[in-house]
């Protein structure tokens, strides 16, 4: 699902900028793809895409779609064979780059998509997403000092992204930094992070330095929000 969210937001942008952007290859094929995509008829979107890069090879776009159209369907190889020519066709294509890391990422392939956000971020240095995306490689990757400092810079950008608090705390919890990752917590908290277990992630490490009252009080908000994990945690240790 959350593959699709982002593909769909993707396309939208492209079929706007598609209109702003003179560099951008705009043929027939390529803005059909994009409809259909919208539409989520990826098999005629995929033959909108193959016209458009038959008829101008050189339509970093068109290769983009394609490349994402094989993410939703799963097949990885072949989204980064056409990310892959994207990038080829145009090395300064951040988002040949940012989907291609997606695309290493689902397959297991951390590394690389590491080093495919290090080349989004080095053209577009205060893309917050990238650095975010960056942090979830690197904590997926053992790198969790790594993936700590990512997101301190995702605030630096973009101080009011609740998740952003939310994901830093998890990962100080992860090295046993409690009374940082509860203040951590607190804050996305209070940004309403769309994370529905940080009151009931908050309250398992307030447990964990000896503050039960305060945790079985955070793990019931948790279940009123509809943490299904809450109850496991107030029948563990607020019996």
């Amino acid at each position: 699902m959350a593959i699709k969210i982002t593909f769909t937001a993707t396309f939208f942008l492209l079929l706007v900028s598609c209109k702003q952007v003179d560099k951008q290859p705009c043929d027939n094929h390529f803005i059909k793809g994009n409809n259909y995509a919208l539409s989520f008829d990826f098999d005629n979107a995929l033959k909108e895409f193959n016209a458009a890069t038959i008829e101008n090879p050189t339509n970093a776009f068109a290769y983009l779609g394609k490349g994402d159209i094989a993410l939703v369907n799963g097949d990885f190889n072949t989204a980064i064979r056409e990310f892959d020519t994207a990038v080829k066709v145009d090395p300064t294509f951040v988002f040949g780059y940012f989907h291609r890391a997606t695309a290493f990422a689902s397959s297991g392939q951390h590394k690389k998509a590491i080093e495919d956000i290090d080349k989004v971020v080095q053209l577009k240095p205060n893309f917050f997403i990238g650095y975010y995306l960056r942090a979830s490689y690197k904590n997926a990757s053992g790198d969790i000092e790594g993936a700590i400092t990512d997101m301190t810079k995702v605030i630096e950008l973009n101080p009011n992204y609740g998740n952003a608090y939310f994901y830093r705390g998890y990962f100080n919890g992860e090295i046993k930094k409690y009374q940082i990752a509860i203040n951590d917590l607190e804050k996305a908290v209070a940004l309403k992070t769309d994370d529905v277990n940080a009151n009931t992630l908050k309250g398992y490490f307030e447990y964990m330095l000896g503050q039960k009252v305060a945790a079985c009080i955070d793990f019931k908000k948790g279940k009123e929000l509809g943490d299904s994990k809450a109850d496991m945690y107030i029948n563990k240790y607020c019996k």
